[in-house]
């Protein structure tokens, strides 16, 4: 099976239920990133002007090798976090990838800026990387109960989602009090790299009912050969960009243009 995307042409609307967007880039392991300061405050002084808050901390990931018996490894990374003043934007630099993570976005043009920005003054502190993955992920939150206080009229999910995201088993009499997840991973036709999609009915923490509705979409790629990173991350936003407007249901796009 493969993901076959209908083509639309790019719209900034006024609103729409991003949570939050991510492009990560990750290559082989550059010590010179954790172990050399003078690097890293000369990456910070190019950085400081957009992105002048800066923090430092650590992230344990833990994995189970398989080949090895099922052992476990933890690894403790150090993480290097650049913001902006109202913390709408987020560059993170490990030894091993570059995350660009932005919660008000309006405009693809705000990642794409801070992509090249991050991508130009990395390369001119530690110099060209070996390319592992691009990945660019999307997630968003759609409440029912705020669009139709917004929009001043009783909606469904089936107004705001297309019907055959939120079907459900005829049995159910209705979908209150239910949650969903429902997982797709597949290539995607004529393109590189998957596109991996979960969605579902979450319950929220101040309803007992169904109120929201979750779109994360994840388009990536570990085949990077020769792979032009501005470029790939913004074919990735397009496929994003063009899979949701095809999910989403006329009472919320007459919300995203309001």
């Amino acid at each position: 099976m493969t993901w076959i995307f209908q083509g639309h042409e790019y719209t900034v609307f006024n609103r729409n239920p991003l949570r939050e967007t991510n492009i990560e880039i990750r290559f082989h392991p550059i010590l010179s990133i954790t172990d050399n300061r003078e690097k890293l405050s000369k990456f910070q002084d190019l950085m400081r002007e957009d992105f002048p808050v800066f923090e430092e901390g650590s992230v344990r990931t833990v994995s189970v090798d398989e080949i090895q018996n099922g052992t476990v490894q933890v690894d403790d990374k150090k993480v290097f976090s650049f913001s902006k003043k109202d913390k709408s934007q987020k560059v993170s630099l490990t030894d091993r990838s570059i995350l660009i993570s932005t919660k008000d976005h309006l405009d693809r043009n705000q990642v794409t800026i801070a992509l090249t920005q991050a991508q130009i003054f990395f390369e001119g502190v530690y110099g060209n990387f070996d390319l592992q993955r691009i990945g660019v992920r999307y997630i968003n939150v759609i409440n029912l109960s705020e669009i139709s206080e917004f929009l001043g009229e009783k909606v469904h999910w089936k107004d705001l989602v297309d019907e055959s995201y939120v079907s459900q088993p005829r049995q159910l009499e209705d979908i209150c009090n239910t949650a969903t997840r429902t997982e797709v991973r597949s290539d995607v036709k004529d393109g590189i790299g998957q596109l991996y999609l979960q969605y579902g009915l979450n319950l929220s923490q101040h309803s007992e009912h169904s109120d929201e509705f979750i779109i994360d979409l994840d388009r990536y790629t570990e085949n990077v050969d020769g792979a032009d990173i501005y470029a790939t991350s913004m074919e990735f936003i397009q496929d994003i960009y063009c899979l949701f407007v095809d999910m989403a249901g006329p009472k919320l796009v007459e919300w995203m243009k309001r």
